[in-house]
């Protein structure tokens, strides 16, 4: 059995879609989660099943069948109903949040925390000793925007303008925090780090843990560093698939993209359309998605000149760890998908959490 439940905010409803299976019949509807029996194809036997949804309904479906259609392609789907309180007025080709992992308000709330190496453990970053000033990036493209605006400068004498679009230079043991990196100057992680042809390094077990800017900080990958919590006693991951959709959410917040060629050095480049942000989503294998990114995709590189062509793409290079990650996940939940749901077009269509 396959199954996809998608919110549909913007009509107040909640799509239903599972194949694989026979005698597909609706048994009980709560707020959140229904159960349906089923016989699977070429059994014989009546299987029981709940599964959860990503936003509450409505118990009250007046003027909806609560039946499943069955359509040609072999799939079974049935249309419901959301709560009005469920549902998101916000615009869902936009990010809804400006908080994201670990950010100045999770750490503060930390009170006392330590970021470690991910691969030795040795402390790099910590809230007793180098970590005393905290402050989140405005945006992962701040040095583009920063270039932008040194060539389109506001003809304006308000002495607030340059305190606002300097550069940023943090002082030391200040930290700034953007929403797939961490900045800090030189001196202030002197001793736990080194420098080796740009490449910010462990000085305990030399592992790459970021880089050295243009104007001369270090930048720290989070998906290279463990956050450790000493007040909970409780150590954290950032995941490397979250470090892609993190910069995807960050160029579309500041440039309103929607087409991304993705790449990294030893793979080959996919080609990605952002189609909906902050959705609802549960699937195959109890996957559940309050919030997440619904991206269509496709490695035909055949179609690129075309897409490009039609669109505007940006262009956007990542690491090979989150890239691996990134498209491994991608292509796991497009096949939990019923047949039906997997394709759109051209493209391939799967989900992702939102960080």
């Amino acid at each position: 059995m396959r199954y996809l439940i998608e919110s549909l905010p913007r009509i107040g409803s909640v799509g239903v879609y599972v194949d694989d299976v026979e005698e597909l019949v609706l048994k009980e509807l709560g707020p959140k989660a229904l159960t349906v029996s089923y016989r699977g194809k070429h059994m014989s036997l009546v299987v029981k099943k709940t599964i959860s949804l990503p936003v509450n309904i409505s118990l009250s479906q007046n003027g909806v069948p609560t039946s499943f259609k069955y359509n040609e392609q072999g799939t079974f789907t049935l249309r419901l109903r959301v709560r009005s309180e469920s549902v998101n007025a916000t615009d869902s080709l936009a990010p809804s949040s400006e908080k994201f992992l670990w950010d100045k308000t999770q750490l503060n709330e930390m009170g006392a925390f330590c970021f470690r190496c991910l691969h030795c453990d040795a402390p790099v970053l910590d809230s007793v000793t180098n970590c005393l000033k905290l402050n989140n990036m405005p945006s992962e493209y701040w040095a583009e925007l920063m270039d932008y605006w040194h060539c389109h400068k506001p003809d304006s004498r308000d002495p607030n303008i340059s305190a606002k679009y300097g550069a940023l230079k943090p002082l030391l043991n200040e930290l700034l925090i953007g929403e797939s990196f961490l900045e800090t100057s030189p001196a202030t992680v002197a001793g736990s780090t080194e420098v080796n042809d740009l490449r910010v390094n462990c000085s305990k077990c030399g592992t790459k843990l970021g880089e050295l800017t243009k104007d001369g900080l270090y930048k720290f990958y989070k998906w290279q560093l463990k956050l450790y919590d000493n007040s909970k006693m409780c150590e954290y991951l950032f995941n490397p698939r979250d470090d892609v959709i993190l910069q995807l959410l960050s160029y579309i917040r500041g440039y309103s993209g929607r087409y991304i060629l993705l790449s990294s050095r030893q793979n080959p480049n996919i080609m990605l359309w952002v189609f909906a942000l902050d959705i609802g989503v549960s699937f195959t294998d109890g996957k559940n998605f309050p919030q997440a990114v619904k991206i269509l995709y496709t490695t035909d590189a055949s179609q690129f000149d075309t897409i490009k062509k039609a669109h505007n793409v940006h262009e956007l290079g990542v690491h090979d760890t989150p890239y691996t990650a990134f498209v491994t996940d991608l292509a796991q939940n497009h096949e939990s998908l019923p047949e039906a749901a997997q394709k759109f077009d051209i493209w391939d269509t799967s989900y992702l959490p939102m960080p």
